[in-house]
């Protein structure tokens, strides 16, 4: 920044608060760190957990797309089924005519 013009109480303000966002992001790591040596668990059984609900939610979507396009199937059937009365019906008033 004093390269670039900028006045010295302006760079030295700038520093200051590179600094505290520095302090700032190594106690926000220490805290994640800490929570994670209180739950108790060690760290590759919180990933195996983690990989587990990850594939029992992808089973899920899969199995709700599944049983949808179960139901837009049924429906195609059902709709054609009535496609196929409909038409025998009006084959059969056509016949009588």
């Amino acid at each position: 920044l004093a390269n670039l013009g900028f006045p010295y109480d302006y760079v030295e303000a700038a520093d200051s608060v590179l600094s505290e966002c520095k302090i700032a992001a190594e106690n926000k790591l220490k805290r994640k760190n800490s929570r994670l040596d209180k739950c108790g668990i060690p760290e590759d059984q919180l990933y195996l957990m983690q990989q587990q609900l990850i594939e029992k939610a992808r089973q899920e979507q899969l199995a709700a797309e599944a049983a949808e396009m179960n139901r837009i199937h049924m429906a195609i059937d059902e709709q054609r089924a009535v496609n196929l009365l409909g038409q025998s019906v009006d084959e059969e008033d056509y016949d009588a005519a």
